[in-house]
Protein backbone atom coordinates (compact mmCIF):
# COMPACT_ATOMS: atom_id res chain seq x y z
CA UNK A 1 0.00 0.00 0.00
CA UNK A 2 1.32 3.50 -1.13
CA UNK A 3 0.52 6.16 1.84
CA UNK A 4 0.58 9.42 0.79
CA UNK A 5 -0.77 13.11 2.22
CA UNK A 6 -2.64 14.78 0.06
CA UNK A 7 -0.62 17.83 -1.33
CA UNK A 8 -2.51 21.10 0.86
CA UNK A 9 -1.57 18.63 4.07
CA UNK A 10 2.28 17.88 2.78
CA UNK A 11 2.79 22.09 2.02
CA UNK A 12 1.41 22.79 5.64
CA UNK A 13 3.18 20.04 7.06
CA UNK A 14 6.64 21.38 5.62
CA UNK A 15 5.49 24.65 6.44
CA UNK A 16 4.72 24.45 9.91
CA UNK A 17 7.86 21.93 10.53
CA UNK A 18 10.06 24.96 9.79
CA UNK A 19 14.07 25.06 7.94
CA UNK A 20 14.54 21.42 9.24
CA UNK A 21 11.83 19.97 6.90
CA UNK A 22 12.05 22.81 4.32
CA UNK A 23 16.07 21.23 3.87
CA UNK A 24 14.98 17.76 4.02
CA UNK A 25 12.64 18.65 1.07
CA UNK A 26 15.43 19.81 -0.74
CA UNK A 27 17.54 16.69 -0.70
CA UNK A 28 14.87 14.67 -1.21
CA UNK A 29 14.49 16.53 -4.47
CA UNK A 30 17.98 16.35 -5.02
CA UNK A 31 17.98 12.53 -4.70
CA UNK A 32 15.09 12.20 -7.28
CA UNK A 33 16.63 14.11 -9.99
CA UNK A 34 19.93 12.32 -9.03
CA UNK A 35 17.99 9.05 -10.05
CA UNK A 36 16.25 10.73 -13.27
CA UNK A 37 12.74 10.98 -11.36
CA UNK A 38 11.96 14.09 -11.91
CA UNK A 39 10.60 15.38 -15.65
CA UNK A 40 8.46 17.87 -15.07
CA UNK A 41 9.25 20.18 -17.75
CA UNK A 42 11.55 22.44 -15.68
CA UNK A 43 15.10 23.00 -16.80
CA UNK A 44 18.00 21.94 -13.99
CA UNK A 45 18.72 25.32 -13.21
CA UNK A 46 15.03 26.38 -12.56
CA UNK A 47 15.05 24.23 -9.44
CA UNK A 48 17.76 26.94 -7.86
CA UNK A 49 14.48 29.58 -8.47
CA UNK A 50 11.46 27.54 -6.83
CA UNK A 51 10.55 28.66 -3.12
CA UNK A 52 11.17 26.17 -0.37
CA UNK A 53 6.92 24.96 -0.55
CA UNK A 54 8.10 24.83 -4.45
CA UNK A 55 10.54 22.51 -3.88
CA UNK A 56 8.04 20.56 -1.64
CA UNK A 57 5.39 20.28 -4.36
CA UNK A 58 7.82 19.30 -6.83
CA UNK A 59 8.81 16.23 -5.19
CA UNK A 60 5.03 15.33 -4.51
CA UNK A 61 3.88 15.53 -7.76
CA UNK A 62 7.07 13.45 -8.34
CA UNK A 63 6.39 10.84 -6.34
CA UNK A 64 2.60 11.12 -7.56
CA UNK A 65 3.56 10.23 -10.72
CA UNK A 66 5.81 7.42 -9.34
CA UNK A 67 2.97 6.07 -7.50
CA UNK A 68 0.57 5.92 -10.25
CA UNK A 69 3.32 4.20 -12.35
CA UNK A 70 3.57 1.45 -9.45
CA UNK A 71 -0.29 1.17 -9.05
CA UNK A 72 -0.68 1.09 -12.45
CA UNK A 73 1.94 -1.64 -13.12
CA UNK A 74 0.93 -3.71 -10.59
CA UNK A 75 -3.20 -3.92 -10.34
CA UNK A 76 -4.55 -5.81 -7.53
CA UNK A 77 -1.25 -5.30 -5.51
CA UNK A 78 -0.57 -2.02 -5.15
CA UNK A 79 -3.33 0.54 -3.49
CA UNK A 80 -2.98 3.85 -2.69
CA UNK A 81 -4.65 5.64 0.43
CA UNK A 82 -4.40 9.27 1.72
CA UNK A 83 -3.57 9.66 5.23
CA UNK A 84 -6.69 11.98 5.85
CA UNK A 85 -8.75 9.06 4.77
CA UNK A 86 -6.63 6.79 7.05
CA UNK A 87 -7.06 9.01 10.01
CA UNK A 88 -10.53 9.89 9.18
CA UNK A 89 -11.55 5.82 9.50
CA UNK A 90 -8.48 3.73 10.01
CA UNK A 91 -10.85 0.80 11.31
CA UNK A 92 -12.32 0.99 7.38
CA UNK A 93 -8.69 0.94 6.47
CA UNK A 94 -7.51 -1.95 8.03
CA UNK A 95 -10.64 -3.66 7.25
CA UNK A 96 -9.94 -2.53 3.34
CA UNK A 97 -6.15 -4.58 4.17
CA UNK A 98 -7.72 -7.38 5.24
CA UNK A 99 -9.80 -7.94 2.79
CA UNK A 100 -7.52 -7.68 0.23
CA UNK A 101 -5.16 -10.63 2.19
CA UNK A 102 -2.73 -7.73 3.37
CA UNK A 103 -2.88 -8.93 7.18
CA UNK A 104 -4.87 -11.27 8.43
CA UNK A 105 -9.12 -10.94 9.13
CA UNK A 106 -8.57 -11.90 12.90
CA UNK A 107 -5.96 -9.29 13.65
CA UNK A 108 -8.46 -6.28 11.94
CA UNK A 109 -10.99 -7.37 13.84
CA UNK A 110 -8.97 -8.10 17.54
CA UNK A 111 -8.65 -4.68 18.38
CA UNK A 112 -5.41 -4.42 16.08
CA UNK A 113 -6.06 -0.52 16.22
CA UNK A 114 -6.42 -0.50 20.08
CA UNK A 115 -3.37 -2.25 20.20
CA UNK A 116 -0.80 -0.58 17.73
CA UNK A 117 0.87 2.85 19.10
CA UNK A 118 0.93 3.71 15.45
CA UNK A 119 -2.77 5.20 15.37
CA UNK A 120 -1.85 7.28 18.29
CA UNK A 121 1.56 8.52 18.67
CA UNK A 122 2.75 11.13 16.23
CA UNK A 123 5.13 9.11 13.92
CA UNK A 124 7.68 12.23 13.85
CA UNK A 125 8.24 12.28 17.41
CA UNK A 126 6.10 9.73 19.40
CA UNK A 127 3.80 11.94 21.27
CA UNK A 128 0.70 11.12 22.02
CA UNK A 129 -1.69 12.07 18.84
CA UNK A 130 -5.45 12.02 17.56
CA UNK A 131 -7.00 13.06 14.72
CA UNK A 132 -8.06 16.40 16.75
CA UNK A 133 -4.62 17.08 17.14
CA UNK A 134 -3.92 16.53 13.99
CA UNK A 135 -6.41 18.81 12.47
CA UNK A 136 -5.07 21.76 15.48
CA UNK A 137 -1.73 21.53 13.82
CA UNK A 138 -3.27 21.81 10.41
CA UNK A 139 -4.78 24.68 11.48
CA UNK A 140 -1.93 26.15 12.97
CA UNK A 141 -0.38 25.83 10.04
CA UNK A 142 -2.71 27.72 7.55
CA UNK A 143 -2.96 30.66 10.28
CA UNK A 144 0.82 31.26 10.24
CA UNK A 145 1.24 30.09 6.23
CA UNK A 146 -1.84 29.89 4.71
CA UNK A 147 -0.97 32.48 1.96
CA UNK A 148 1.91 30.38 0.92
CA UNK A 149 0.23 26.90 0.93
CA UNK A 150 -2.07 28.12 -1.37
CA UNK A 151 -0.20 29.95 -3.74
CA UNK A 152 1.73 27.25 -4.26
CA UNK A 153 -0.91 24.54 -4.17
CA UNK A 154 -2.37 26.36 -7.48
CA UNK A 155 0.77 26.51 -8.64
CA UNK A 156 1.68 22.82 -8.69
CA UNK A 157 -1.60 22.27 -10.15
CA UNK A 158 -0.85 24.07 -12.75
CA UNK A 159 2.56 22.14 -12.75
CA UNK A 160 1.10 18.60 -12.49
CA UNK A 161 -1.69 19.66 -15.26
CA UNK A 162 1.24 20.53 -17.78
CA UNK A 163 3.04 17.44 -17.03
CA UNK A 164 -0.09 15.16 -17.09
CA UNK A 165 0.57 14.21 -13.65
CA UNK A 166 -3.38 13.53 -11.71
CA UNK A 167 -3.54 14.66 -8.37
CA UNK A 168 -5.60 11.94 -7.38
CA UNK A 169 -3.99 8.50 -7.74
CA UNK A 170 -5.09 5.32 -9.24
CA UNK A 171 -5.58 2.24 -7.15
CA UNK A 172 -7.50 3.46 -3.99
CA UNK A 173 -7.48 1.30 -1.09
CA UNK A 174 -11.10 3.66 0.15
CA UNK A 175 -13.86 4.44 -2.01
Amino acid sequence: MLLYAPLPDFLASVARKGLWCRLWVRELLEGMLRERLVDLGFEPNDYFRLSDLQVAAVGWIAQHRLFATLAAAHPGRVFTLSSDRLMADPARALGALARRGFIPESAAAAGLLDANPAFRRHSKDGRDFSPEARALERAAADAAHGDEIAKVHDWARAVAASAGVALDLPAALLD
